[in-house]
């Protein structure tokens, strides 16, 4: 099977789950995904038995794990598949796929994977469809590189969700800032916002094309259509091998699902032992990461949103996230280490006190080696700001000067419909060219001594270091202006009508009364619920452990990893607060009622929070418990708040949580929440596109009045 039938059987699969109204792309990336890794993982057990002389130990099968036995043999894809009853196939897929984020014989990135694993395929006919397609996929007979496209060929064409933005690094700039940075065998590599992983994919093939004989190197598409060369590291001695897969990478990511990206695409390229964490790089309480330093760190941290509880190591209380990005980099920089990070212009021109204070570090402490411009269009359609991307190096010295290239096009057409062709200038093989000696040229590359930088109050812009003249500023027509606001309005109604459908497909508009099978529970029926507790304050010896302790402003609305506190041990034998268990929800219950997060970790908490472990995994579903929860947690602050009641120990185990029937209607509605959520913001993101435009009006209404042409 070649890229473009894998693809097209990509695309098919990812039409199946649409058509079954799983349609948030990272939940049927997700759930495409779980399949092909079960095919995959049946194959790679044939064929270590075919190799192992008697001697293999089957991935299927039963396995103690702890006190438990645990058997794997129903999800062996053979067996799986050829279940002639679709429902028992999908129950079964349901009920033992998050086991296998404990086997014992898979490795890190694939326990990852499996970590919390939910199937929210709605029913066992779309299953079926989804199998059958998978089913004459052999991805040994694969090639090596098209497998290790396929996740990124899985996930390119997600749409244009500002959550897409996490992992939609253009990867032709990712190969461009590696080379640049260009990480060795033997470094140690880190990307503290890693996405998908494309920045540890590109050092990873980096490291094997440079250990690589010249003959046995080869030259492939990428799925961006662009020519790759790749090796096969032939020149690795097996310390090195053992190295490069196990300590070299590095990657850290605060959300749980786009982690998981990351661990499949870990597997794919054969990293996956490498250490994939899901912990906050920038803000919260320190873990033991945050005294780890590193060779190379090469990142696209997030754009936007600002913190006021960063890491106390970072040396800066608060600031834009991508500010504290730059603090961590900083921090986490080994003595002759070297970075390449991806930053929105807002770096080179930013004047608050947080800009100012790590611009003034880098250029005090480090070696700014590089600023490179990049050009409108780079991230579209994820974001409109402009971006640039800087090079530095740990040398605990001063700049002495810095060099600026300006990147004007890339060689494709700098749209949201990416082409790439001769026909686009591309200035990325003169950027590659210039780098090493850094070659000047006019209007493109420039040496800029640190002094300047300095006296120019660290504006770092083109425009402000007066190395080009100022864009004059063409206005739109105020009427083309209208008339693409006009244009967007029919978008909005179409996502909404989709949303209308949604919904009555999903029978969630009730009339009267409960739907059949539905009943009204106790939390105290559904939860063993336990309260937290807070260790005195008044004694110092209880605080600053190494014990995730976690209060209301903790909970996120997601994973939960880092808190702004720990206690000591000495807290836990003394105070004895209730442990929390990995993957328990949580919920604020007094002062104010209804945050929520899932623990991400083993932890501990005050007394304002529940953790609510579900009794039954076959009767709830910890996700459906969470909307229910949000729900019943509004309904309670209308009825009862104004009564002057709250919830307590005694009130919470009352409060009344509607079930569905079945564990497959609830995994269905948590489906359908999820989708009806991914609407909401496509039509967020058009309206956000529209304010924009409109904000344009009125220059350009004032640039054609004093021209007099109104």
């Amino acid at each position: 099977m070649d890229r473009s039938e894998l693809q097209a059987t990509l695309k098919r699969l990812c039409k199946v789950l649409w058509e079954a109204n799983v349609t948030n792309p990272i939940t049927y990336v997700t759930q495409i995904s779980y399949l092909l890794f079960l095919k995959m993982l049946e194959e790679i057990d044939t064929d270590q038995k075919e190799a192992g002389n008697g001697r293999h130990r089957s991935l299927f099968g039963t396995f103690e794990v702890g006190k438990r036995k645990l058997d794997f043999e129903p999800l062996r894809w053979s067996v799986l598949a050829s279940d002639p009853d679709n429902e028992r196939m999908l129950r079964t897929l349901r009920d033992k796929l998050p086991l296998m984020a404990e086997h014992p014989l898979l490795s890190q990135a694939a326990h990852a994977v499996f970590q919390n694993a939910s199937v929210v395929i709605p029913n066992g006919a779309a299953l079926r469809r989804a199998v059958d397609i998978i089913a004459p996929i052999s991805f040994v007979a694969v090639d090596a590189d098209v497998k290790g496209d396929l996740f990124e060929i899985l996930v390119r064409d997600l749409g244009s969700q500002k959550r897409a933005a996490q992992f939609r690094t253009p990867r032709h700039l990712i190969r461009v800032i590696t080379q640049m940075v260009d990480p060795e065998i033997g470094e140690t590599v880190c990307d503290p916002a890693c996405g998908s992983g494309g920045f540890l994919i590109a050092a990873y093939e980096h490291i094997m094309l440079a250990n690589t004989s010249p003959e046995l190197v080869r030259e492939t598409v990428s799925p961006d259509g662009l020519t790759v060369r790749r090796g096969i590291g032939d020149k690795l001695k097996r310390a090195q091998w053992e190295f490069l897969q196990k300590g070299t990478l590095h990657g850290f990511e605060s959300d749980p699902d786009i982690l998981r990206l990351s661990a499949m695409n870990a597997v794919l390229h054969q990293f996956d032992q490498s250490p994939l964490v899901c912990r906050d790089s920038i803000c919260g309480s320190e873990d033991r990461w945050d005294e780890v330093q590193f060779d190379v760190i090469l990142e696209n941290p997030p754009f936007s949103g600002t913190r006021g509880d960063a890491k106390r190591s970072l040396r800066v209380e608060k600031g834009d996230k991508y500010v504290l990005f730059l603090a961590h980099a900083l921090r986490s920089l080994r003595p002759g280490g070297r970075a390449g990070i991806i930053f929105p212009n807002g770096i080179l021109f930013g004047e608050t006190g947080s800009h100012l204070q790590v611009k003034k570090r880098l250029l005090e402490e480090f070696d700014l080696q590089a600023v490179v411009t990049l050009p409108k269009g780079m991230f579209a359609p994820y974001t409109p700001n402009p971006t640039c991307f800087i090079v530095f190096q740990n040398t605990g010295k001063p700049t002495k000067q810095t060099w600026f290239y300006r990147v004007e096009g890339d060689g494709s057409s700098l749209s949201t419909a990416r082409k790439f062709s001769n026909r686009h200038p591309n200035n990325l093989p003169d950027l590659l060219a210039k780098w090493p000696v850094r070659e000047t040229e006019d209007g493109r590359a420039w040496r800029v001594p640190a002094e300047r930088i300095i006296q120019n109050n660290y504006n770092m812009t083109l425009t402000g270091l007066g190395l080009i003249v100022p864009e004059k500023v063409d206005h739109l027509d105020p009427r083309e202006i209208l008339e693409s606001v006009a244009a967007k309005e029919p978008q909005v109604f179409a996502i909404i009508r989709e949303m209308r459908d949604l919904l009555l497909k999903g029978k969630v508009l009730v009339s009267d009364g409960l739907p059949e099978g539905w009943k009204m529970e106790h939390l105290g029926e559904i939860c063993d619920i336990s309260i937290g507790k807070t260790p005195r304050r008044d004694n110092p010896a209880y605080w600053g452990g190494d014990n995730t302790w976690a209060t209301i402003s903790d909970l996120n609305d997601s994973e939960l990893v880092n808190t702004k506190e720990c206690i000591t041990d000495l807290a836990v034998r003394e105070v004895r607060p209730k442990l929390v268990r990995d993957g328990t929800l949580l919920f604020s219950f007094k002062l104010t009622i209804g945050k929520m997060a899932f623990a991400g970790k083993d932890l501990f908490t005050n007394e304002a929070i529940a953790a609510l472990p579900v009794k039954d995994h076959q009767h709830v579903d910890p996700k459906y418990l969470y909307n229910a929860l949000k729900v019943a947690s509004v309904r309670h602050g209308a009825e009862e708040a104004a009564k002057g009641w709250t919830l307590n120990k005694k009130t919470l185990p009352l409060l009344q949580i509607l079930l569905p029937a079945t564990l497959a209607q609830q995994r269905r509605i948590v489906s359908r929440i999820e989708e009806l959520t991914s609407r909401v913001e496509q039509a967020r993101l058009i309206l956000h596109e529209a304010d924009a435009e409109l904000s344009s009006f009125t220059p350009a209404l004032l640039a054609r009045a004093f021209r007099g042409e109104l």
